[in-house]
């Protein structure tokens, strides 16, 4: 006998999208790279590993070991090459008989943790070591280049001229070159993080760097050593330094004066912004300055120029300072060839000659171009008067600065805090000083720090909410600083309720509604300025009952509508705490993977049906991607009014749900697979009963347990209820259209139905209707409704009729292995038939007939679960009486009426 199939599970198609791997290439000094892949070619030539590597996306790793390139003028590196020896010193790379150890001219090219060596005898125009028109350089060294040969020769170690260059986290030292940079040419690109020293410009200029257009950032600059101008730096074009050390640079003309800027010499539109230029000297003792500026459009600004040799910062054009501190510097502190200098909120301070003070020489800044504004000078024997300085500030002594014997020169008095101007530059002035603390608006400090003002303070150390969702109570710790009085503390709560006050350390407030709230706090001690504090979606107050949209994204906190809920019901479980009720937006919520919770949580479907709301194993193809939908173990959780299909098990039980504990009502459990292979056990297609559970008020349709003769057992094409499982209920549940399927030489027994193991103590099994399942290849008997092993199972009110095994071609119903248990008010085969019983059993219509014998045939007592709707909804017990099955027949009592 075959039946229609009433109860369609869902089948879906999807693909797979895949990416392309990056290839991964290898290089070692002997030819064995520990690690690689068994297939892999590993090079020993760089050279040749750097030819192959043409893509982009492409990575070289070299293990520790020297290599020498032998690729005319350097090979071209375009993907991305790693050392991966534990320091940067263990992979070491240089030219051998050619110019240059690499090159690198593209965005993509990257040279990690190597050390990179240049070469003497065969040199090149520029970059000595590494010439650079793109990529990325980090964590590596770069040294004993050299660029010496006839042209205009730049960069000793590296030749950089490219914004996609970034160079980073290097030690650059030792280059040499005739003309530009002993160790960094930079004409565009960012150079950042590294320490560079040690660079020889032997004929011209920028000993260590030049910068003809880039930025050079956060770097340590040492030990330069350059003929002409700029030891350390030479800044040209719209060159850009900041945040930067640079010390000890060296002038080593020894015959002319004219050589200038022993750390940095700036030019053009250069820029130097927030750094610390320290010592420098002339080989030839001349005053050349540590700073030399030569163009009219150079700005230096919250720079510290001290303990120079040489001077401290030297005008040759009409350049501009703004908020530095020139100290401690021999022979001068500024010296001025032109007369329009301009000088803005500077301290020029110790700066002597043969112990006289000489904070200014050369030309005074007092013609109509001139700009000498809000300036602090030492007093004893300066040479500057308020005739010609009218806003000069006298400092007689080192008390305006806060350590000055141990080079702590931010100020300390009024002589220099607040008694600066506004910038003149407005809204392009800087607003940090040397040590990255902000300039303050309007009036500010004289020299490169800014005085920080100790203020009254005020922040909240905690905010804790309990419970976490609304109404919810939220205690606030705060705390005040700098106040020698008693603090008042005003809140506002942001969700529009009445400001707060307290002068204790602790506040509490309600949070009526869920939400994200922003929090303001304002601190008073009634003698200085309040302090305020805002502290933006500070406290998070959840719902207890949040929505799980599909297709949603990630959601928006509190998920408390369905436009802000959860897109993904995993993650709202894993989030949800005891207590939450989880409502499942109508459509399709797939599962990568099982969906598990031990927690007190409601989960219910929104929708009309249960069938408005799916929640289902995302495969297309169920018998290769295994994995059950949910799993319940909580006695306070509930499922409700939805649909669960395509969950698939191997060898193990329960493939769309493991109810362990809790509630399972209103809902469609379909299209599960429960397949037993190479020895396993499967069973329960839909569902595994697993202990204390209720399964109730649910239509389980369209599920098959698969098992062929080499499985274990396999069982239960709807529900299995295994050994032991004490106080499980299933109440009230049309069970139908459910397949055990066996196949293989020795077919195995099977129930199509429920499988109800043995050693169950209380477990109920009433007034369910299972109907229409049927066992396909079993060769012994067995039962496609129910089979019961139980010791003390119990099984009321049920009807079971219509079950096929089609090996026996014959209906089967319920098979009982023990007396021991309960078994009454049941409709079998042995007490009607399935065509006199349902309204229509082959078109799935399974209430039952009025007056048939399952009518009135269920026993009230004894009942564990006497609910008072069967599974359509309609009224259970009527005139004192049940029916057997899930459905109750509605049929109303006459009532005779006798007129005299």
């Amino acid at each position: 006998m075959t039946t229609a199939k009433k109860f369609l599970s869902v089948l879906f198609t999807g693909a797979l999208a895949s990416t392309a791997a990056a290839a991964e290439y290898y290089v070692a000094s002997d030819g064995t790279y520990e690690g690689a892949p068994e297939d892999a070619t590993v090079y020993t030539s760089l050279d040749e590993a750097i030819a192959a590597a043409g893509n982009a996306a492409d990575v070289i790793y070299v293990a520790a070991g020297e290599y020498a390139t032998t690729t005319a003028n350097g090979p071209t590196l375009k993907a991305k090459l790693v050392g991966t020896g534990s320091t940067r010193g263990d992979v070491v790379i240089k030219p051998s008989g050619t110019s240059r150890a690499l090159k690198m001219d593209t965005a993509n090219a990257w040279l990690e943790n190597v050390t990179v060596i240049g070469e003497t005898t065969f040199q090149v125009t520029t970059g000595g070591a590494i010439y650079m028109t793109g990529g990325t350089i980090t964590n590596c060294v770069i040294r004993n280049g050299t660029a010496k040969a006839n042209g205009n020769v730049a960069g000793g170690n590296l030749y950089v001229n490219s914004n996609d260059a970034l160079v980073t986290d290097c030690e650059i030292y030792g280059g040499t070159t005739h003309k530009r940079g002993g160790n960094v040419y930079l004409d565009h690109g960012l150079v950042c993080n590294c320490v560079i020293h040690d660079g020889v410009c032997d004929d011209n200029i920028g000993g260590n760097v030049y910068i003809y257009q880039g930025t050079v950032s956060n770097c340590v600059i040492y030990a330069g050593r350059a003929f002409n101008d700029g030891g350390n730096v030479r800044m040209n074009g719209s060159g850009t330094m900041v945040d930067c050390v640079i010390s000890n640079g060296v002038i080593t003309s020894e015959s002319s004066a004219s050589k200038k800027g022993a750390n940095v010499y700036m030019d053009s539109t250069a820029k130097m912004s927030r750094c610390r230029l320290v010592g420098g000297s002339h080989s030839g003792g001349y005053n050349g300055g540590s700073l030399a500026i030569g163009s009219d459009t150079a700005i230096t600004e919250d720079c510290l120029i001290e303990g120079s040799e040489c001077g401290g910062v030297l005008f040759v054009g009409t350049s501009y300072l703004y908020n530095c501190t020139v100290v401690n510097n021999d022979k001068y502190g500024i010296w001025a060839w032109n007369h329009s200098a301009h000088v803005f909120n500077t301290v020029i301070y110790g700066n002597t000659e043969g112990g006289n003070n000489k904070d200014w020489t050369g030309n005074m800044p007092n013609d109509t171009s001139a700009e000498f504004l809000n300036n602090a000078v030492t007093a004893s024997g300066s040479r500057h008067s308020e005739t010609d300085y009218p806003t000069v500030v006298l400092l007689s002594d080192t008390s305006a600065f806060a350590d000055y014997a141990n080079g702590d020169y931010s100020p300390a008095s009024a002589d220099l805090i607040d008694s600066g101007a506004a910038d003149p530059r407005g809204a392009s002035a800087s607003s940090l000083d040397l040590a990255g603390e902000p300039r303050l608006s309007g009036t500010v400090d004289i020299g490169c720090y800014e005085y920080q003002k100790t203020e009254l303070v005020v922040r909240i150390d905690s905010a804790t909410p309990s419970p976490v969702y609304a109404p919810s109570v939220v205690t606030f710790q705060h705390t005040a600083e700098n106040s020698e009085t008693q603090v008042t503390f005003t809140y506002d709560f942001g969700d529009n309720s009445e400001e707060e006050t307290t002068v204790e350390s602790s506040i509490t407030h309600t949070y009526q509604n869920p939400g994200v709230y922003t929090v303001t706090i304002t601190a008073s001690n009634g003698q200085d300025d309040p302090a305020v504090m805002v502290y933006n979606n500070h406290v998070q107050i959840a719902s207890s009952t949040v929505y799980v949209t599909p297709g949603n994204g990630a959601g928006t906190f509190p998920y408390d509508t369905a436009e802000k809920g959860y897109g993904n019901l995993k993650t709202a479980v894993q989030n949800a705490l005891d207590g939450y009720t989880l409502l499942l937006g109508e459509g399709v919520h797939e599962t990568l993977d099982q969906v598990s919770f031990n927690k007190a949580l409601t989960l219910r479907g929104v929708g009309a049906t249960p069938d408005a709301v799916i929640v289902r194993n995302t495969t297309a193809t169920p018998n290769t991607y295994y994995h059950r939908v949910l799993e319940m173990n909580n006695a306070d959780g509930r499922i409700e009014n939805i649909a669960i299909e395509n969950g698939c098990v191997r060898n193990q039980f329960g493939g769309n749900l493991r109810l362990v504990a809790g509630v399972v009502s209103n809902c469609v459990i379909r299209g599960g697979l429960a397949v037993a292979a190479d020895g396993g056990d499967a069973a329960g297609a839909a569902v595994e009963l697993a202990g204390a559970g209720t399964l109730t008020h649910c239509v389980i349709s369209n599920n098959t347990v698969q098992g062929t003769s080499n499985a274990g057992s396999s069982t239960g094409g709807a529900i299995y209820i295994p050994y032991g499982v004490k106080n499980g209920r299933v109440s009230n549940c049309l069970i139908a259209y459910n397949t055990y399927v066996t196949s293989g030489d020795e077919p195995k027994a099977g129930t199509a139905g429920i499988r109800f193991n043995g050693g169950n103590d209380n477990t109920q099994i009433e007034n369910n209707t299972i109907v229409a399942n049927t066992v396909e290849g079993s060769l012994s008997d067995d039962s496609a409704g129910i089979h019961c092993t139980t010791w003390y199972g119990r099984l009321r009110n049920n009807i079971v009729l219509g079950n096929y095994e089609t090996g026996k071609e014959k209906f089967t119903a319920v098979k009982m292995d023990t007396e021991h248990g309960t078994y009454v008010g049941n409709i079998t085969e042995a007490e009607a038939d399935h065509v006199s019983v349902f309204r229509d059993f082959a078109n799935g219509d399974f209430g039952i007939k009025p007056f048939s014998a399952a009518y009135g045939a269920g026993t009230i007592a004894g009942l564990v679960l006497a609910p008072s709707v069967d599974l359509a909804g309609a009224p259970r017990v009527q005139f004192d009486r049940i029916d057997a099955g899930c459905y109750e027949c509605q049929v109303r009592r006459g009532v005779c009426f006798i007129v005299k």
